[in-house]
């Protein structure tokens, strides 16, 4: 029996709809990224795995072919990257001084609605990861200011004249400003920021574009499944990725279709920080999305986080942490990648302190042999809850 009571089920047809987190990076890095960690991880599951060229299916849908052999058992993947990337693009605020102002704001806005608080109650690691950009900002200014001072006032000691002084200090100011944002770039604190104010503008209503391609994701999701039926239809959401793909799952609950009528659809959240969202007082129409997948006949949910990810909620049900009534009939399943166990000593000693690598990890192969398995999941021969419980992955529901 699997996690979710469903029956052992060969599956031989898959479709995966991928939704990428807040990223540039369209399908090409996405298509390389598969094709090479997919091969590091069959010297682990032993599975012959063959990804075909990418080729651009219509303006919001990418796709490649997976074709693998796991001791004999066939399967073929239909695996599709879902576009939202060049809203993402038409949102990157390459102005580095432009991005810091703009963000605080949002920082007040959601201090003063206590969403700031809530975060912090329940997840330490991701509230703080959320506030890193703005206190990198705020140490970078007062330390442009103390050494512009410094810098004045030992001119002027040097009896340069107070233009030259103040010359002096500007620019020594200036050149720590600089460093600060080198430095918050090197770390990914720009990268958190952007995402941080697109979520924000999300939830107040300031992106109008997301919704109509939310609405042609789902319709294309459903016109594909009607048109070629396959044994298992995935929905997989990474990161930000997540909110967009609750969002699709739950208009395709809306229309009617549904795993209790034979449509064998599955969504997979990876990493997932949708309160980050949800708190928002105004993002009413998303907490309405997370309601909708309570319903009897919703899409089926597993969510999967790695304890040490600190941009992800980890263990926490989106819906109730949320502060959705679910109902009795309702059963997401909360599953624990233990990434310890997928690498050496020395190898995590050293990746546990790279935040933004340790949360790409639910994308990519592990160095040892472990429970969890992309691959296995999405281009495996067993459904997601079968493959889920072969792994042996610690479920909670």
């Amino acid at each position: 029996m699997t996690a979710t009571g469903e029956k052992a089920t060969r599956v031989v047809t898959r479709r995966v709809h991928y939704f990428s987190g807040f990223d540039p990076r369209g399908a090409g890095h996405y298509h390389r990224l598969y094709r090479d960690e997919s091969q590091k991880q069959s010297s682990h599951n032993g599975a012959q795995i063959g990804i075909g060229t990418r080729t651009r299916l219509n303006e919001i849908v990418s796709t490649w072919r997976v074709d693998a052999d796991w001791s004999g058992q066939q399967t073929h993947t239909d695996y599709q990257f879902m576009h939202w990337d060049d809203l993402v693009r038409a949102n990157w605020q390459r102005n580095a001084v432009r991005l810091w102002m703009s963000g605080l704001w949002p920082y007040l806005q959601l201090l003063s609605c206590g969403a700031w608080l809530r975060i912090w109650k329940i997840a330490k690691p991701v509230a703080i990861s959320g506030a890193f950009p703005l206190v990198l900002f705020v140490f970078s200014v007062v330390a442009a200011l103390l050494v512009g001072v410094m810098a004045c006032g030992a001119a002027l000691w040097l009896g340069l004249g107070w233009g030259l002084s103040l010359f002096a200090g500007g620019i020594s100011a200036v050149v720590i400003m600089w460093g600060g944002l080198l430095l918050s770039e090197k770390l990914g604190g720009q990268w958190l920021l952007r995402t941080f104010l697109f979520v924000y503008e999300w939830g107040t209503g300031n992106r109008p574009q997301l919704e109509p391609r939310l609405k042609r994701f789902a319709q294309h999701i459903i016109e594909e499944q009607k048109k070629n039926p396959v044994d298992e239809v995935l929905l997989v959401g990474h990161s930000i990725g997540t909110m967009v793909a609750v969002e699709v799952a739950a208009r395709i609950s809306n229309e009617g279709y549904s795993i209790n009528q034979g449509s064998a659809l599955r969504l997979l959240t990876l990493g997932q920080c949708i309160p980050v969202l949800s708190f928002i007082p105004e993002a009413k129409a998303f907490r309405e999305a997370l309601a909708s997948m309570t319903k009897m006949g919703a899409i089926p949910w597993t969510d999967v986080t790695i304890p040490p990810d600190p941009l992800c909620f980890y263990n926490l049900d989106p819906v109730k942490v949320s502060g959705g009534n679910a109902p009795p009939s309702y059963a997401t399943q909360l599953a624990i990648a233990r990434v310890f166990r997928m690498f050496k000593k020395e190898t995590y000693a050293t990746l546990r302190w790279n935040k933004l690598r340790l949360h790409f990890q639910y994308l990519m192969a592990s160095e040892l042999p472990a429970d969890y398995d992309y691959f296995l999941m999405t281009a495996g021969p067993h459904t997601l809850a079968e493959s889920l419980t072969r792994c042996e992955i610690e479920m909670k529901s």
